[in-house]
């Protein structure tokens, strides 16, 4: 009879088997959570840098007085305001909306004001047109950066959906403009280059049938971006479809005025494109064009821009409103006009620190709390 083979099973020694606890760990896996900001830092840095070309040339204009410099920064204007208005919007939060101000800020200054200096201080090409041109354009540019930054802490508002749309479809999207205006100046750059070997000469006069419609069609396609990035997601065209544009039936006055001024640029734009020359004079009629096609760019920036401040106004005082509506709600005696509760001053002699601040928001004289304010809550009044 035979026995039953029984299987040997070695006892686990410390030295041979391994516990869950004592098995070596894999090497930890690259983290790629620090590498979007740095990517971030990176495209902002190229982008500022981008847009001191004008700056740097108009700088080098003011210290040297060669009207070679002033020709060239005006040309790289668009194409460097395309870097500067992409930029702001880059980043949207509230860390870097202090240093975007900063830089918008001394951007304009450092541009303008050596414009205006080299200007001045030109004896052969200044003039003081031109001066009082780049006096005016520093406040000009201010309210720009104004509305720049309001458009950006609305932008900012924006749930995280919105926000990443809008990077991806409108400053992505729009990077494509900055090739486009950079290959109407690379005919103006060369211009300059060819007859750079030549001194004591106005740039102006010998690269102005280039320059002048070069620069009339890339401040056209610097108005399509702006327009993309910072009017389109709050513009007043936003209810209005297409037949109804196309018909021009129930348009706002303003509205109807900037679909007029932009379609004169445009045509304008085309025809100069047309009679743009490699090198030469620009003719009078070129020059009256480009002004007129130019104004016709600042009006619309202008109306709109001052639209959305005014937006911005009305929003915020309806927030007072309804914050004075809430008071009321909560059972405070309230007189708006005088700022104060309706029982008499404070015993010190002084006004209601926080009802004083209600003073002059809005027309509601002698509001008294009633049954019907009671069954008026705030979120109906939104």
């Amino acid at each position: 009879m035979s026995t039953p083979r029984t299987r040997f099973i070695p006892p686990a020694s410390s030295s041979s088997a391994l516990s869950l606890e004592n098995r070596p760990t894999l090497a930890p896996s690259v983290s790629f959570d620090n590498l979007e900001p740095r990517l971030g830092t990176i495209f902002s840095l190229g982008l500022a840098l981008n847009s001191l070309f004008t700056p740097a040339l108009r700088f080098a204009y003011a210290i040297n007085h060669d009207n070679f410099y002033e020709v060239a920064s005006k040309s790289l204007s668009p194409y460097c305001m395309v870097s500067l208005l992409i930029l702001n919007v880059s980043r949207v939060d509230q860390k870097t909306e202090k240093a975007s101000r900063y830089f918008i800020t001394f951007w304009i200054l450092l541009n303008y004001g050596s414009a205006l200096i080299g200007t001045l201080f030109d004896p052969q090409n200044g003039s003081i047109l031109t001066a009082i041109f780049h006096t005016l354009n520093i406040p000009a540019t201010l309210f720009g950066r104004n509305v720049m930054i309001s458009c950006r802490r609305r932008i900012n508002e924006f749930d995280h959906e919105q926000k990443s749309s809008y990077i991806f479809r409108g400053v992505f999207f729009s990077m494509s403009t900055m090739p486009t205006i950079l290959y109407f100046t690379i005919e103006t750059l060369r211009c300059l280059h060819k007859e750079s070997n030549q001194h004591n000469i106005n740039f102006n006069e010998v690269c102005g049938a280039c320059s002048v419609p070069q620069y009339t069609i890339c401040c056209l396609f610097l108005l399509l971006l702006i327009s993309r990035l910072y009017f389109a997601p709050f513009s007043q065209a936003a209810n209005v479809t297409i037949e109804q544009f196309a018909r021009f039936e129930g348009l706002p006055r303003v509205m109807r005025f900037q679909a007029f001024c932009a379609v004169v640029a445009a045509m304008i734009s085309v025809a100069l494109f047309s009679l743009m020359q490699d090198s030469g004079p620009a003719t009078l009629a070129m020059r009256l064009l480009s002004v007129c096609a130019v104004v016709c760019i600042i009006l619309i920036a202008a109306s709109e821009g001052l639209f959305i401040l005014w937006q911005k106004n009305k929003v915020r005082k309806r927030q007072r409103t309804l914050a004075a509506m809430a008071l009321i709600d909560q059972g405070l005696d309230i007189d708006l006009d005088l700022g104060r509760e309706s029982d008499g001053e404070c015993a010190d002699g002084e006004k209601g620190d926080s009802l004083s601040e209600l003073k002059g928001v809005t027309d509601m004289k002698g509001l008294k709390q009633t049954s019907f304010l009671k069954s008026v809550s705030v979120e109906n009044l939104l």
